[in-house]
């Protein structure tokens, strides 16, 4: 959906004005809402911000924090992962040793309190760029 302003803002908000907002807010976050506002990204195109999606009812979302990479260009992924309702966000850990998980696009990835995801759900939210054709990274687009 599409947020259109239908009135002024009201000059004297009060708390139930707020909580009336979050719920016309919350009721329309879903993961079709996702699926509508992004775009699927390969693998090795993974930035932060992106994010795994599962649809259904609930959907569930891992987000990338922040990605890494050794010299040998083995990458790495820190993953967020919040409930519902999103309340606290947490950094997930990819084992008792290390909160990094690697970027392996041939396996699921596992997180807890999840069904795995497949890399076929990595998407970032739409931007209103295009990739320049000769390197499509996304530091390189430019304004439609």
């Amino acid at each position: 959906p599409k947020w259109m302003a239908e009135a002024a803002p009201k000059p004297n908000l009060e708390y139930s004005d707020f909580r009336d907002y979050l719920d016309a807010v919350l009721a329309y976050s879903d993961s079709q809402a996702l699926v509508a506002q992004s775009a699927k990204i390969p693998p090795d195109r993974v930035e932060p911000g992106a994010f795994f999606l599962n649809q259904g009812k609930p959907g569930q979302v891992v987000v990338v924090l922040d990605v890494a990479a050794r010299p040998s260009g083995e990458r790495f992924m820190l993953l967020g992962q919040a409930v519902t309702p999103g309340e606290n966000l947490h950094v997930l850990r990819f084992s008792r040793d290390s909160a990094w998980f690697p970027v392996r696009p041939e396996a699921p990835l596992v997180a807890p309190r999840a069904a795995p995801f497949s890399y076929e759900n990595l998407r970032v939210i739409k931007r209103n760029w295009t990739p320049l054709a000769s390197n499509p990274l996304p530091s390189q687009w430019t304004p439609k």
